[in-house]
């Protein structure tokens, strides 16, 4: 598994540290500041509701761009079943990405802190970035430019902003979309619930 920054370069033991103990302290200011009406603080964990497995009842999964796809369907992505075919992935044909865009709406406000992509094969799928919105319209960049691809598991911090969204999705930044493998699951390692 590969560690990338938000910029898509390996990060250091010290960054991830720096990090880690950052995300703490924004739990610690949540827990000080709910009083016990707000939301209950929650260690980031790709364990908690809505990280991994079948989230296709909780979450509301969409793609624009890339049209009809050539197999599978995009809510696969969400499935929990990481097999390499049409029951448990998508995959579409060579095409440039810019301006596309794969959408994910939790029925609430979470904080995710970082995502995990599978997909069967090393193929580059082209230069993403996430962003988060409340709204689905005015939106806010958890990261910086992503490639998406080159490994089967990768995982990918989101550091610009640490707040709670209804609504993630990764836009299309550059680069094509490859044909070769089949795009299996995107889990997310979420915070508050």
């Amino acid at each position: 598994m590969v560690m990338r920054s938000p910029h898509g370069g390996l990060q250091s033991a010290q960054v991830r540290a720096a990090l880690y103990y950052a995300r703490q302290r924004r739990l610690r200011r949540l827990a000080a500041s709910s009083g016990g009406g707000g939301p209950t603080p929650v260690t980031p964990d790709y364990a908690n509701d809505g990280g991994t497995g079948d989230r296709t009842s909780t979450i509301t999964a969409t793609q624009t761009g890339f049209g009809a796809l050539s197999g599978g369907t995009f809510t696969n992505i969400i499935n929990g079943d990481l097999a390499g075919n049409a029951s448990g992935g998508f995959w579409d044909g060579n095409q440039a990405i810019a301006g596309h865009t794969m959408q994910f709406e939790f029925g609430s406000a979470v904080y995710i802190d970082q995502f995990r992509w599978r997909q069967s094969s090393t193929s580059v799928m082209g230069t993403w970035k996430m962003q988060g919105s409340n709204n689905g319209t005015d939106w806010t960049d958890l990261s910086g430019n992503l490639g998406l691809g080159g490994q089967t598991v990768e995982t990918f911090d989101l550091s610009l902003v640490e707040d709670n969204f209804t609504f993630y999705r990764l836009l299309g930044v550059s680069g094509n979309w490859n044909a070769g493998p089949w795009v299996q699951e995107i889990e997310f390692r979420i915070g508050v619930a």
